[in-house]
């Protein structure tokens, strides 16, 4: 049983509440962590273990589609991932908004959403 973390995955994408944030974008990170029993290191064939190339392409398939909020975008990341990648029993993705408009220097805003299975 091991952890598979992917960090620092950068798009630029269309979530926020101004206008020009739906029209322009924002630059954004990811983070997401995979807990599974197929990452064991037991074997050395990618067919044995969670692929991350695949939950790359997930993760920018919700990233290309236009939000409101990070916290809905950031649900939808770990609802695709629950619902695609087989063998997970934990996964948590973070989502952080780099430079936020906020009025004054802020470096970033993240949120994070969890899941285990039951």
């Amino acid at each position: 049983m091991g952890k598979l973390l992917i960090e620092g995955m950068q798009f630029k994408s269309h979530i926020g509440v101004y206008d020009y944030e739906q029209l322009y974008g924002n630059n954004f990170e990811v983070d997401v962590i995979i807990e599974s029993e197929l990452i064991s290191g037991n074997t050395d064939e990618i067919t044995d273990t969670i692929d991350y190339n695949v939950i790359y392409q997930f993760v920018k398939l919700v990233m290309e589609k236009k939000y409101n909020l990070i916290e809905f975008a950031a649900n939808e990341l770990l609802l695709t991932l629950v619902k695609n990648i087989a063998g997970a029993y934990h996964l948590q993705v973070r989502l952080t908004k780099l430079h936020p408009p906020l009025g004054g220097e802020v470096k970033k805003v993240s949120t994070e959403m969890s899941w285990t299975k039951g």
